[in-house]
């Protein structure tokens, strides 16, 4: 005899899982942070940004995998999906430009102090990154169906100013990539 699980029942389950996933993904990202900041070689940093991206990454898929678990019929481009996947993009592709630039200078001897400062500030602009996205979506984890979303008003204030915070570090942080880069090009890679 198979019994049928009703889809509240089966929903809560999946965002029980995927909560739990996202809460791993975020202690991933931030020990790879501090690996990067406190142990001060070439590989440490390579390693501590990769494991960054990949646990974005993987919360990238635990945001698609809930949307589509829960047969939502409204659009992808309602409720908070949307918003928490271009977040996370654009933290991935701050990182991605870290490893790129980490393995960039790993084939040359670098030893500037202003590569030096404005990577490590890029590292903590990306830090911040980190930190007030996973807030988000921990702030907004019932929303990710693209249905009605049961958040106080502040809860709403508050989601739209993290959004709009991390397109400022974003900004931000690109801005110090490409001080990161022009010091690179134009004094050590030829």
């Amino acid at each position: 005899m198979i019994t049928k699980i009703s889809p509240q029942i089966s929903s809560q389950s999946v965002m029980g899982n995927i909560s739990y996933t996202i809460k791993i993904c975020a202690v991933i990202s931030i020990i790879g942070l501090v690996i990067k900041f406190t142990i001060s070689s070439y590989e440490a940093s390579l390693i501590g940004l990769g494991l960054v991206a990949l646990s974005l990454f993987g919360s990238m898929m635990m945001v698609l995998k809930y949307y589509y678990s829960t047969g939502s019929e409204n659009s992808f481009f309602s409720g908070a999906v949307l918003p928490s996947l271009v977040q996370l993009i654009l933290i991935c592709t701050i990182v991605g430009v870290l490893i790129y630039q980490t393995i960039t200078t790993t084939s040359q001897n670098v030893t500037s102090s202003e590569f030096t400062t404005f990577s490590s500030i890029s590292a903590m602009l990306a830090l911040m990154q980190v930190c007030i996205t996973f807030y988000y979506l921990f702030l907004n984890m019932q929303c990710l169906n693209g249905g009605k979303c049961n958040i106080s008003e502040r809860d709403t204030v508050t989601s739209l100013g993290i959004m709009y915070l991390n397109i400022i570090l974003t900004l931000l942080n690109v801005c110090a990539l490409g001080i990161i880069q022009i010091i690179l090009t134009k004094f050590y890679i030829c």
